[in-house]
């Protein structure tokens, strides 16, 4: 069987095809643990599958993304499961986008970080996730980033995150109805991932519609994880729904007996409840666990009030403080 990766064919055995074909439907959602068993199988079959261990090691970090592990644990599983794959095939482009990724993560060397994904766009200048990557790091630049994620989606049109990223970047430019109508092609193209349908909520929220706002969180935590329903209590909380917004996080806070909760959307529920000691309570263990969602607290509108915060500038220090 051939299967074709980043322009790439690689090629991969029959006894293999199963394992690949039903790792990427797991991929689609965000049954993540899954996919890793998957991976793991298709490694067992073939120990040399350099692909296999790159993409067991994006998925790794996925769980702490979406909120169901630490970072710092998922990081270290995920580099050593990379830097095998690399040592497989030192070309391998995936790979050194999914090192980059967990570089930024695990070290903040942002430097290191970034060579990683530009090897990856010499080895693949049509690799859509380094394009991702490489232009979510102009945040502070978003006339950059939108000439980059649009040159991604000249080769990959449906790519999610790119259509994602670019909402995102028309957010921060201002331009609302393009970040809207990004977003919801994304939330249209995988309506399984939540992050367009949240990012599209905060639109609504600055175009002061709450009703369509409170519509996305509600339905976002419908399918999602807990970091969805911290959101929804946040969403709550700044539209006059304080009583359901405590309600969850009393809820939420309970459950973290038996579960990991994601420490920056729990600060985001504590902000929308102007709970600013609880809030910063969630930052500083967001920061001790490598929550790779703590940027959101560096550009996000919704963190503003944490911005303004006298320990914001502590917060800064140690992040931009190579571990």
């Amino acid at each position: 069987m051939q299967l074709t990766v980043t322009g790439k064919q690689v090629d991969v055995g029959e006894a293999l095809r199963t394992h690949v074909e039903r790792t990427l439907e797991s991929l689609l959602g965000k049954y993540f643990r899954t996919a890793i068993e998957y991976f793991t199988k298709a490694i067992a079959r073939d120990p040399r599958y350099a692909l296999a261990y790159s993409w067991r090691g994006s998925t790794q970090t996925l769980l702490a993304v979406f909120g169901y592990a630490p970072g710092n644990d998922q990081q270290r599983r995920a580099r050593a499961d990379i830097e095998k794959a690399l040592s497989l095939d030192p070309d391998l482009p995936d790979a050194h986008v999914a090192l980059g990724e967990v570089i930024g993560q695990q070290t903040r060397d942002t430097a290191a970080s970034s060579q990683e994904i530009r090897r990856a766009l010499a080895l693949d200048p049509k690799n859509a996730m380094a394009k991702f990557f490489y232009a979510t790091s102009f945040r502070d630049h978003p006339d950059q980033a939108v000439s980059m994620l649009r040159s991604g989606l000249e080769t990959d049109p449906i790519a999610t995150p790119l259509l994602m990223a670019l909402g995102d970047m028309y957010r921060v430019k201002g331009q609302l109805d393009s970040a809207v109508r990004y977003l919801r092609v994304a939330d249209s193209l995988n309506p399984t991932w939540t992050f367009p349908r949240r990012l599209l909520a905060g639109v609504y929220l600055e175009q002061r519609k709450p009703s369509e706002a409170v519509a996305e969180f509600e339905q976002a935590a419908r399918i999602g994880a807990a970091s969805d329903s911290a959101e929804l209590a946040y969403g709550y909380a700044v539209t006059n729904r304080r009583p359901e917004a405590e309600t969850i996080v009393r809820s939420l806070e309970r459950s973290g007996t038996t579960r990991y909760l994601a420490p920056t959307f729990m600060a985001l529920a504590y902000v929308g409840l102007q709970n600013n000691e609880e809030a910063w309570r969630w930052i500083w263990q967001s920061e001790k666990d490598h929550d790779p969602m703590l940027v959101m607290i560096f550009g996000l509108p919704e963190f503003s009030p944490v911005r303004a915060d006298r320990r914001f500038a502590e917060l800064v220090r140690k992040v931009q403080t190579p571990r």
